[in-house]
């Protein structure tokens, strides 16, 4: 897969949340030929920085609904399309102004590839 291709540009950006938290999003494609229903997303890891971002603050947005990182596999009624940018959230606050380097790698669990789908991509942004 295209590694350029998985992070969707210029979609790197702080958002507020209706409750008032601000966090950082953007958005990534599937790293696979199809869409695929979240319960597949075998990780999702990230770095902002250099600096390895927790699990248990990564969420997922597919659509209007917000899922935990974790529970990815139990979400069996969200499908991540294929072009389609899913929303990434961290929830560690927003991200100072500047420049910045955002990683990510996702995987993805196929029933016929014992060892998956999945692949690295990286972004410079300004903030």
């Amino acid at each position: 897969m295209n590694e350029r291709y998985i992070i969707v540009e210029g979609s790197e950006k702080n958002v507020m949340m209706d409750n008032g938290v601000q966090c950082f999003e953007f958005r990534a494609r599937i790293p696979y030929y199809e869409g695929v229903p979240l319960s597949q997303i075998a990780f999702v890891k990230i770095a902002l920085d250099n600096q390895p971002v927790n699990v248990e603050d990564i969420r997922l947005v597919a659509k209007t609904d917000e899922v935990f990182t974790l529970e990815a596999t139990t979400a069996l009624n969200f499908f991540w399309e294929y072009g389609e940018g899913l929303r990434m959230r961290v929830m560690k606050g927003g991200l100072p102004k500047g420049s910045h380097r955002l990683d990510v790698e996702i995987g993805i669990s196929v029933i016929y590839a014992q060892k998956g789908f999945g692949t690295k991509s990286w972004s410079f942004f300004e903030i």
